[in-house]
């Protein structure tokens, strides 16, 4: 259970670093994109809004699974 929990919490927290990246471009956020670059063509062609939108449904998703299992309820 341990495991899923840190597994959906990765992915929250992944999915924040994401939004922080497409809501400030440049700086230091900007090597995120070094990891998966056709995901910021992907993210741009899609548009800023929806691309902020998806990953903030995905992101509190994984938040709400995480500290389900954590606290043990179904």
């Amino acid at each position: 259970m341990k495991v899923l929990v840190v597994f959906f919490a990765f992915g929250a927290t992944a999915c924040a670093i994401t939004i922080a990246a497409l809501i400030f471009p440049g700086g230091w956020i900007e090597l995120v994109w070094r990891l998966n670059p056709e995901a910021r063509i992907g993210f741009q062609g899609m548009g800023p809004a929806l691309s902020v939108l998806l990953m903030t449904v995905v992101g509190m998703a994984g938040a709400g699974v995480a500290f389900g299992l954590a606290k043990c309820r179904p």
